[in-house]
């Protein structure tokens, strides 16, 4: 159904070395076609035509999102052929296509995956718990409709990229998450439209938040052009800065007890502690500026990456 792995680095040029290495024939993945791979080297950028889009007609994304999508598309504009603000009319499309898919695929397909891994269900993810109990069973006409509906959404995503080499869009609709909160924001209607067509994109950092976390853009190329893919990756990655570590936050403390005022810069978590040794305790609903209240006459207070 979505047969789009790939690698995770921090620079493009990482990507480059391992893909020569993953790609190719495999006897124990009948989904792997025998496809010659490109040289990002070997491409041409000024012939480039390229479409960006900062809406699917899905999920409106966060304000600093587009923000940086459009900073990446000006980018890039002087470095091709052409850059259009165009999308795909089909991307609306894609969530109840995808959702049809895994009803297509069935409780089984799910449950022998369970068993192949030697993984009981009562152990697996809520997420495949549900697959396995809970999928609609579709009959023989509404499978056969699914599919037809998945090849005409492909077939759609083909005629647009006639006219273009690579889209740019996000690769997310919000700011990065705490890790508390992932779970509880999952929104893959940026990618899995492009898994369900099986075309090839890459995700690069363009920008950051004003919460200091990284923004990125994601790029999407045509079937088999994984090198024209990388190859743009590695021009935005160039101009824009690309992977940064993350600065230490610096916090302000105003005032003083009972209720001083402070105020911090950069990603974390509030802490207090009575000693400077510890223990220290979240304040995890804590945002800048915060007012402590009934604060102690002596604490202390960090900020926890």
């Amino acid at each position: 159904m979505q047969t789009q792995p790939g690698p995770i680095a921090r620079f493009v040029e990482d990507l480059i070395l391992v893909l020569p290495i993953i790609s190719g024939p495999d006897p124990r993945d009948a989904a792997v076609e025998d496809q010659p791979l490109g040289d990002p080297a070997d491409v041409n950028l000024k012939s480039l035509r390229v479409s960006f889009h900062t809406n699917n007609g899905v999920t409106t994304p966060a304000a600093e999102i587009v923000q940086v999508v459009r900073a990446a598309a000006a980018a890039l504009s002087g470095m091709v052929a052409q850059m259009d603000e165009k999308r795909p009319a089909e991307l609306p499309d894609a969530p109840a296509i995808i959702s049809s898919m895994y009803y297509v695929t069935g409780r089984e397909y799910f449950r022998s995956l369970l068993q192949a891994a030697g993984t009981p269900l009562n152990q697996a993810s809520a997420v495949l718990q549900d697959l396995v109990n809970n999928l609609p069973v579709l009959s023989p006409a509404q499978q056969a409709n699914a599919l037809a509906r998945r090849d005409a959404f492909k077939q759609a995503l083909l005629k647009f990229m006639q006219d273009y080499d690579l889209m740019l869009c996000p690769v997310w609709p919000r700011i990065a998450p705490l890790h508390s909160e992932a779970a509880a924001n999952i929104d893959p209607s940026y990618t899995n439209p492009y898994n369900l067509a099986g075309f090839p994109a890459a995700v690069v950092r363009a920008g950051t938040s004003s919460q200091g976390l990284p923004i990125g853009v994601q790029i999407v190329g045509r079937p088999w052009k994984e090198h024209v893919v990388l190859a743009v990756a590695q021009l935005l990655e160039t101009a824009l800065g690309g992977w940064q570590p993350v600065p230490a936050p610096v916090l302000k403390i105003q005032g003083s007890s009972p209720s001083p005022r402070l105020s911090w810069k950069g990603y974390g978590t509030l802490q207090s502690a009575d000693a400077i040794e510890g223990p220290w305790v979240e304040l995890p609903k804590a945002a800048t500026p915060y007012r402590v209240t009934n604060a102690a006459p002596v604490q202390f207070y960090r900020i926890r990456q």
